[in-house]
């Protein structure tokens, strides 16, 4: 518990203070119309949050990674990149699942290739399949942000985070554990901007940064540490509570209900993985 308080004094300030500075910035260009553009430059703004978290946590950023955990910060930035397809007014529909799932395969690629427990044929299974889900689970945050505005979703993303930063220190990897906690405090602070800003949209932009990075986050723990599989689909799970809320209660809730079901779904989500991982692992009895 003392590694976490610090973890998250320690990590949580200079990417909060990025993101504010840079969502500040976006504003302004959004208050001169240009809307395209800002919602792409808030995707660059938690990116750059997290890349400077990642640079405090682990005191490398190098250009050529060596390691899955040191993809993290250029693998955001790819999905940064790539969302400013989704701006582009005649983008289909086919087309954005195409490029998401071409860069979701090699991402995932990029994180599994280095294992030496996976034989190649393993690998290559694994990289398909996980870069599948990686896709879906980027749509599906992807349709949440185009019906939700504000506050919500990155209160949902940073309970995420949060709840993985737990479930990755029970599995033993305090690196991976500070990552997911950097993640939490870049949309922690996506969330209080979201207070002010109740109709700031995460859509083709944020969201793209937030599922790669919960993704590959919650794969390095699983596949390089002692997070469940089950762990690490129900923390997917509860990235995108809001569709849960949305076939368990229709229209019948009002609007507060229906924010109150989303939170609560998440909540539960993310507490089973947590549980899940205890249940398997125990609680760490040492310190870091």
């Amino acid at each position: 518990m003392t590694f976490l308080i610090k973890s998250a004094l320690t990590l949580s300030l200079p990417p909060a203070i990025a993101v504010l500075t840079g969502l500040g910035f976006t504003l302004l260009v959004a208050k001169r119309g240009r809307q395209m553009l800002s919602h792409w430059l808030t995707g660059i703004v938690l990116t750059v949050g997290y890349v400077i978290g990642h640079w405090v946590a682990t005191g490398t950023l190098p250009l050529v990674p060596h390691s899955a955990e040191e993809w993290l910060p250029l693998l955001a930035l790819l999905a940064a990149i790539f969302s400013a397809l989704d701006n582009l007014p005649t983008s289909p529909s086919v087309a954005r699942t195409v490029w998401r799932l071409l860069v979701s395969i090699g991402a995932v690629a990029a994180l599994l290739f280095p294992s030496a427990f996976l034989t190649i044929v393993a690998k290559i299974v694994w990289t398909i399949g996980l870069g599948i889900a990686l896709t879906v689970l980027w749509l599906a945050m992807d349709a949440l942000a185009e019906r939700q505005t504000g506050a919500l979703l990155p209160f949902v993303w940073s309970t995420v985070a949060a709840a993985s930063s737990v479930a990755l220190f029970v599995a033993h990897t305090a690196a991976i554990s500070q990552l997911a906690g950097v993640l939490a405090a870049v949309t922690g602070t996506a969330f209080l901007f979201g207070l002010w800003q109740r109709q700031w949209s995460w859509a083709k932009g944020a969201v793209g940064v937030v599922a790669m990075l919960l993704f590959s986050i919650t794969v390095n723990g699983t596949f390089y540490a002692e997070l469940p599989f089950a762990s690490t689909i129900f923390l997917w799970l509860a990235a995108i509570s809001g569709w849960a809320s949305s076939v368990l209660n229709g229209q019948r809730l009002p609007a507060w209900g229906q924010v109150a079901m989303q939170l609560v779904i998440t909540v539960v989500f993310a507490g089973i993985a947590v549980g899940i991982t205890v249940h398997k692992l125990g609680l760490p009895t040492s310190g870091y």
